[in-house]
């Protein structure tokens, strides 16, 4: 059985680990596999680029190499060769220079793209994207003549980097479209004490500011919100958000939404079509469905990608977006997504001692979980969140330093 996989991060190292571990069952069942990858670098963890940046990480420890000693089915992998097109009817991937490139079985595993502002000279000197390891590696060639740092997009990524930039020492200045940061994260207030917390340590945002034209013209020098105000900058780093890469399918009769479109068994619309990762949109807890991007997400997907595409029938168990900030003093962590409509909020507020916990039940389930100064929960929050643990009784108890698993069973 012919197998290609399209791309080569986190889902797709899944993917090969569950293939491996197939074949370590069933030996007479070898497939012959083929990645293809617009990069040319080997797999990397993209969820750790930032500690590569700041010189915490090495090349090698970034590395998710496959298995020591290669797989023990035949492995090609094709770096450097994007795929442009597939026939989903000749079960052929089309690639950039013209080669088609045959499969029984197709994973799509290609990731998501950085969201671009609608200003012109994104292309030029001096803009920045940080999602891709030869952009990380780019950057760090511009840091030792870089002093101040203009991010467009105050979400996750973008406040990851602003952290790691002041603590290298440099002049950061967030701007955000929208009126706080960590939209996507945590609630209103948790932010604004967070941003509070940071700019004590000498960060300054613009919120409700989007950036409307850049400065400069050779090299762009600065950004101009939409207020007029001009802000000046050696380094201008886009970070607001990604979308699912799915441009590749248009062209198919693969259906999508805002990502590719996935059953519980990773299937796409054709069913010898898979898709996993950020590029999948996926069936939450709710029965609902979404695109969650993270490390996670992925490396699960992947694994049951994997695992039906060599025949074994297994289902995906949803995971929670899962949000974390460690570098700044004090752990910031979201897990799950709130609804905006029903729902009961169980909120704690210790903020002489820095420590802040929202949680969000429905229907008798934790759906979301948001805590500042806090960190030895996480897991367990997780677990619930993931696993739909009913929580009725146990309500009154949730917010307590002392919550551990053994209420769960007592």
């Amino acid at each position: 059985m012919k197998i290609a996989i399209i791309g080569y991060g986190p889902a797709a190292i899944g993917a090969l680990d569950a293939m491996e571990w197939h074949v370590s069952l069933h030996r007479e069942e070898r497939p012959d596999v083929t990645v293809i990858c617009a990069e040319k670098e080997d797999p990397y963890a993209p969820m750790f680029l930032i500690k590569y940046l700041t010189g915490e990480l090495t090349l090698g420890q970034l590395s998710i190499r496959p298995k020591a000693g290669g797989y023990a089915f035949p492995f090609h992998a094709l770096l450097g060769c994007r795929a442009v097109g597939i026939l989903d009817r000749e079960k052929k991937v089309v690639l950039e220079d013209g080669r088609e490139i045959g499969f029984d079985k197709l994973l799509i595993a290609n990731g998501a793209t950085p969201i671009l502002p609608p200003v012109k000279g994104l292309d030029m000197e001096g803009v920045f994207f940080l999602s891709r390891l030869h952009e990380a590696e780019k950057i760090s060639r511009a840091l030792p003549a870089t002093r101040e740092v203009v991010i467009v997009g105050a979400g996750a990524m973008g406040m990851e980097a602003a952290i790691a930039l002041r603590r290298l020492g440099k002049g950061v200045t967030v701007v955000e479209r929208l009126d706080q940061i960590l939209p996507q994260t945590l609630s209103p207030h948790l932010a604004g004490y967070v941003q509070g917390r940071l700019e004590a340590q000498g960060m300054e945002f613009r919120l409700g500011a989007g950036v409307s034209e850049m400065t400069g013209k050779k090299r762009r020098t600065g950004v101009v919100t939409r207020s007029g105000e001009e802000i000046e900058g050696d380094m201008i780093l886009l970070t607001a958000g990604v979308r699912p890469n799915t441009d590749l399918v248009k062209s198919s009769a693969i259906g999508t939404h805002h990502g590719i479109m996935v059953n519980d068994r990773m299937q796409t619309s054709i069913p010898d079509i898979y898709a996993a990762g950020d590029a999948a949109e996926s069936r939450n807890a709710q029965g609902g469905y979404e695109l969650v991007f993270n490390w996670y997400s992925a490396i699960s997907q992947g694994w049951i990608a994997g695992c039906n595409m060599m025949g074994q029938t297994k289902d995906f168990l949803f995971c929670p977006m899962l949000s974390a900030l460690k570098e700044i003093g004090f752990p910031v962590i979201s897990i799950g997504r709130r609804s905006t409509e029903g729902g009961e909020l169980l909120s704690r507020k210790e903020e002489k001692r820095g420590i802040f916990e929202e949680i969000s039940v429905r229907n008798g389930f934790v759906e979301s979980y948001q805590a500042i100064g806090v960190k030895e929960k996480a897991g367990l929050m997780y677990s619930m969140i993931k696993n739909r643990k009913k929580v009725d009784r146990l309500k009154k108890d949730l917010l307590t330093e002392s919550f551990n698993a053994t209420r769960l069973i007592s």
